[in-house]
């Protein structure tokens, strides 16, 4: 019986895991496709601001002083990023947030750094504080140094960690400069993925949710009633106001001229983050332009986000123009105790009627909608998943530098990994990529004899980074795909998936030598 117990949930977790890798898949077909299309025929300008900022919309939010001037995206103008990334205390993010961290250093990326993590146990001599989250949030249960039996991190394993990777930054220049980057700082907030806390129709778990498309086609929840993306907002939620809830310390400053840059664990630099023409000041936030077009609109608005929301009288051609926004947001400082309160309060309904992966996603196109943060949407912050690939350098430029890494299999491990390299190692000096590889799918390729590889996040070891796993992260080979005869081409998204691959196995082998070398 317990065998049986076990190859069910191993059954539902690989379920969810095709889910959300062929969800992003899906939305670039669709981007590539009709929504593509539909957002050409959107006006190619920016639509001039027309509200001023709510400033006392939300109260007790909006105590932070405004600053007189906006933050200047260049990044000669000194330390204005605040990088964040959000995630749960598992093994499994783990190595992917040291790894983008260690990717923000060898770009040369300036600014700050702060690792919200939801859900860690406190150690026997820890006295933070895991209250504020409700009765069930937490994991008290005991775990290994790094989770390598797949129970939940400890703080001080995770604390631990960041001394032991980047003593560099820690050490020798604990705070940012306007030319390096800060010391991260890591934040542990409650896990709030428990969903029947909120209470609802699907609390006691006898009915499932589902969703039905605008086609009728109707799809069934695989997450349950635990939710773990709910953790995005609530986490940031939680390290905005944590000074107000509880006076513990915290990286956030919501009187900093400062933008607050929030990603996700999968996502590694290939080039430094700016946004030259682009500017973020309070009440004008900024984002990735994503092809998750309108969907919510079709939502029970009214009962998500109340009759007199802003949200429910919001048209189709405001959110292509703002609202259709995704990782990386940039949100000035002093608008996110705000928008992260509301967009916490709008992920359980938001999960009740969609309850699939990109609910926390829609609930923040609806809170922005409802605190009328119009967003200027960004083209070309990242590739790799739910956007199109880039097209600024030609196929011939893409296919040089993606077949410097094919050539390296032929020759020996470490030409493949180039462990000094980092991700920038990847692209020729012609290529100029995006900021941000966003690796969230399947990366298929072909090696010069046909033979097909693959990487995706979800079968990479999550012991990875550790100096007694002697494997290097490479490429598996993909079974499912027969060879392709001699003489085969491929196409610039095959280029991509090679130059996708590069970055996360020479991000791994850089993030896993400079963290080795403290302990040697």
């Amino acid at each position: 019986q317990v065998q049986h117990r076990d190859r069910e949930k191993d059954s539902l977790v690989e379920k969810k895991n095709y889910q959300e890798e062929n969800e992003g898949l899906r939305v670039n077909v669709e981007l590539n496709g009709s929504d593509r299309q539909e957002k050409q025929q959107q006006p190619q300008q920016q639509q001039k601001q027309q509200h001023k900022h709510k400033q006392k919309l939300r109260g007790k939010d909006h105590h932070a002083k405004v600053p007189a001037s906006p933050v200047a995206s260049k990044k000669e103008d000194g330390p204005t990023y605040h990088f964040v990334v959000s995630s749960d205390c598992s093994p499994f993010q783990r190595w992917q947030v040291l790894t983008q961290i260690h990717s923000a250093m060898s770009v040369g990326q300036a600014g700050r750094y702060t690792w919200i993590m939801s859900g860690c146990p406190e150690d026997d001599n820890d006295g933070g504080d895991m209250n504020e989250g409700n009765a069930k949030h937490g994991n008290n249960k005991k775990s290994k140094a790094h989770g390598q039996d797949g129970s939940t991190l400890s703080r001080s394993s995770v604390l631990a960690d960041v001394a032991t990777h980047f003593p560099s930054l820690c050490s020798a220049a604990p705070r940012a400069t306007p030319s390096s980057l800060g010391c991260p700082s890591v934040h542990f907030s409650p896990d709030f993925s428990d969903m029947t806390v909120y209470g609802g129709p699907y609390a006691d778990g006898r009915t499932r949710r589902a969703y039905r498309n605008r086609n009728g086609k109707v799809t069934y929840s695989s997450y349950g009633n635990t939710y773990r993306f709910n953790n995005k907002p609530n986490g940031l939620r939680h390290w905005s106001h944590a000074r107000d809830l509880s006076g513990e310390e915290s990286s956030f400053d919501p009187n900093a001229d400062e933008a607050i840059v929030l990603i996700d664990p999968d996502f590694l630099f290939l080039t430094q983050f700016n946004m030259p023409n682009v500017t973020v000041a309070p009440g004008r936030p900024a984002g990735a332009n994503y092809g998750l077009g309108d969907q919510w609109l079709g939502f029970n608005l009214t009962s998500i986000c109340g009759p007199t929301s802003r949200c429910v009288t919001t048209t189709k051609e405001e959110v292509y123009r703002h609202y259709s926004a995704g990782p990386p947001y940039v949100i000035h400082a002093h608008d996110v105790p705000t928008l992260s309160s509301r967009w916490s309060e709008l992920v359980p309904p938001t999960y009740d009627q969609y309850p699939l992966l990109y609910a926390e996603m829609f609930a923040y196109s609806m809170a922005a909608a409802d605190l009328d943060l119009p967003h200027t949407l960004v083209n070309d912050l990242f590739t790799g998943c739910m956007t199109h690939w880039p097209r600024s350098d030609s196929v011939e430029t893409v296919a040089a530098s993606a077949q410097r890494f094919i050539d390296a299999f032929d020759s020996s491990t470490e030409d493949v990994i180039l462990s000094s390299g980092g991700t920038k190692s990847c692209f020729g000096s012609d290529m100029i990529p995006p900021p941000l590889l966003h690796y969230c799918q399947r990366y298929p390729f072909r090696l010069n004899d046909g033979q097909w590889r693959v990487l995706a996040k979800r079968r990479v070891a999550h012991d990875t980074l550790d100096c007694d796993h002697d494997e290097a992260l490479l490429p598996w080979q993909d079974e499912g795909k027969e060879p392709s005869p001699r003489g085969f081409k491929r196409d610039r998204e095959e280029y991509w998936h090679v130059l996708g691959v590069c970055a996360v196995v020479r991000g791994v082998a850089y993030a896993k030598r400079i963290g080795c070398a403290s302990l040697a």
